[in-house]
C-alpha cells in the first residue's frame, strides 16, 4: 500500500477533486432546476446532501477501489516474481500515466527487433499472463481477419485494435518453471507477427 501511495499521491487526489466536482455541479443543476419549482430543501438538507454527495460518496469509492488495486497488484507482483520474467530480459514498466480514470500500475516489458513485448496479467482471464505486442496500424478485410482469428484462436492469440495478444496459463508456467521454453514460446509468436506481415509500432 505505501509503494501505490506513493506512486499515486497526486492521481488519487486529482480524481477525489474531480469527481467531487462533477457530483457538486450534478447537485447544482438539480437545485437550480428544484428552486425554479419553488421547493428548495433546507440548509440542513443541503449540508447533508453535499457532504456525502461530494466527499462521502467519493472517499469510499476510492478506498474500495485502493483495496481491489491493492489485491490485483499483489497477486501481479508475486506472479512476476515465481515467474522470474526478469530471467529473460523482462523490466519494469509503469502504464496509465496519462488515463485520467485509471491508476497507474507496473507491468514488464523487453523489446526483441523493434518490437515491444509487454506482460501483464489479463484482465478478462485473471488466471493467464497476456503478451501483448504493440502493432502498428494496416488494413485488414474481413476475409483476411476471419483466417487469421480461426489460426490464432487455437494458439490463444488474438488480434485486437493496435496489438496482438497470446495467452499463456499461469498455471501451467509456473508447473514448468522453464524460462528457456516460455521464451522460446514469445519468440516464435514475435516470428509468427513478422510472418503475417504485422510491424512495430514505431
Amino acid at each position: 500500500m505505501d509503494i501505490f501511495l506513493q506512486t499515486n499521491r497526486r492521481k488519487i487526489r486529482r480524481i477525489l477533486i474531480r469527481s467531487s466536482l462533477i457530483i457538486f455541479s450534478f447537485i447544482l443543476t438539480v437545485f437550480l432546476i428544484t428552486n425554479f419549482k419553488n421547493s428548495v430543501p433546507d440548509l440542513k438538507t443541503i449540508i447533508l446532501i453535499l457532504f456525502f454527495g461530494c466527499i462521502f460518496f467519493p472517499a469510499v469509492l476510492m478506498f474500495f477501489s485502493l483495496l481491489i488495486w491493492t489485491k490485483v497488484q499483489n497477486r501481479k507482483q508475486r506472479a512476476f516474481e515465481n515467474l522470474e520474467l526478469t530471467k529473460i530480459g523482462f523490466v519494469d514498466k509503469e502504464i496509465n500515466k496519462e488515463r485520467f480514470w485509471k491508476l497507474i500500475e507496473n507491468i514488464k516489458t523487453r523489446k526483441v527487433d523493434n518490437y515491444v513485448i509487454n506482460a501483464n496479467l489479463s484482465e478478462t482471464h485473471p488466471n493467464q499472463l497476456e503478451i501483448q505486442i504493440p502493432l502498428k496500424w494496416r488494413q485488414v478485410d474481413k476475409n483476411e481477419f476471419a483466417v487469421l482469428e480461426s489460426e490464432f484462436k487455437s494458439q490463444n492469440i488474438e488480434l485486437q485494435i493496435g496489438c496482438i495478444v497470446k495467452l499463456f496459463s499461469i498455471k501451467k508456467l509456473l508447473a514448468t518453471k522453464d524460462s528457456a521454453k516460455f521464451n522460446k514460446d514469445i519468440l516464435e509468436f514475435i516470428s509468427l507477427t513478422k510472418q503475417k506481415g504485422f510491424d512495430p509500432e514505431l
